[in-house]
């Protein structure tokens, strides 16, 4: 790994970065929705149900449902990505403080994934805009790499290597006995409020549909609070790392905005000062 990341160091070095505006940022987000092809559909793909409303200040249980109520997983998680990606999830020990080890098996499907995800539309112009204004390699291989520096490396919250910006907004972390930290997956959602490990709160703000493409909520897993959290809802893993990775390397880990299905949103990235690695990403409904 460490001779790849050289490679990918002189690849970046060797293309200086160009000027790149908020506005042509926004553009390429905006753009990733049209070329989503492997998002899930309200309705026919899943359905969820809202319920109440909450706020951060609020710890109770408002809603006496879960979130989703129907998924259809023979159809969605068939799909490679999908698969790949929820095959990273059970790769993580929850609680920060442990250092968390790869197995050789584990770095062969964090690979899978990555190899995956390149082969989409989505992801394709994800590159392409970054490689245009010198923010990545034009080389496939090099961006992957990369990749999987900014996202996969372990580093250190609490301890050595007991983090990583793919588990944390993936997968979620808790400091155990009091908080959950990250987790803005969807998926990981669903997943873990099917096994009876998560409980949803309820939704905070107000939104134009009852099937919304970004909801901020409020939950408890393992019987730790997530007082405001929340992601897209029902998107591609692609999309979701395409958005990420794109406002985290075009800003160095700072703000986008973007507008998706009548939602106008900050995509907020925050950069590990040490490593330079994600260390959260997270839309925000405006």
């Amino acid at each position: 790994m460490a001779m790849k990341l050289v490679f990918c160091i002189l690849a970046l070095i060797a293309t200086p970065a160009l000027a790149v505006s908020s506005s042509q940022i926004k553009a390429a987000l905006d753009g990733f929705w049209n070329v989503d092809y492997n998002r899930a559909y309200a309705g026919s793909d899943f359905h969820i149900s809202k319920q109440s409303t909450t706020t951060s200040s609020s710890t109770s249980d408002k809603s006496s449902q879960p979130l989703f109520q129907y998924v259809n997983e023979n159809k969605i998680f068939a799909r490679p990505t999908y698969a790949k990606y929820i095959a990273l999830m059970d790769n993580y020990v929850h609680c920060t403080g442990t250092t968390e080890n790869y197995s050789n098996n584990e770095v062969n499907e964090i690979w899978a994934f990555l190899d995956e995800i390149m082969k989409t539309q989505v992801m394709k112009d994800a590159h392409s805009f970054l490689v245009s204004h010198g923010l990545a390699s034009s080389n496939v291989a090099t961006f992957k790499d990369e990749l999987y520096e900014i996202w996969f490396e372990p580093y250190q919250r609490k301890v050595s290597g007991d983090t990583s910006g793919f588990e944390h907004v993936f997968v979620g972390e808790l400091k155990c006995s009091s908080s959950v930290t990250g987790f803005h997956s969807w998926i990981q959602f669903y997943l873990e409020e099917k096994a009876n490990n998560l409980n949803y709160h309820g939704y905070i703000g107000t939104y134009p549909k009852n099937t919304p493409r970004v909801l901020t909520l409020q939950f408890k897993w393992y019987n730790m609070i997530k007082k405001i959290g929340g992601g897209f809802i029902g998107t591609s893993p692609e999309y979701d790392f395409a958005v990420y990775s794109t406002c985290f390397i075009a800003t160095g880990g700072g703000k986008c905005s973007m507008y998706v299905d009548q939602l106008n949103l900050n995509i907020q990235t925050w950069k590990n000062t040490g490593t330079g690695r994600v260390a959260s990403a997270y839309p925000i409904v405006l």
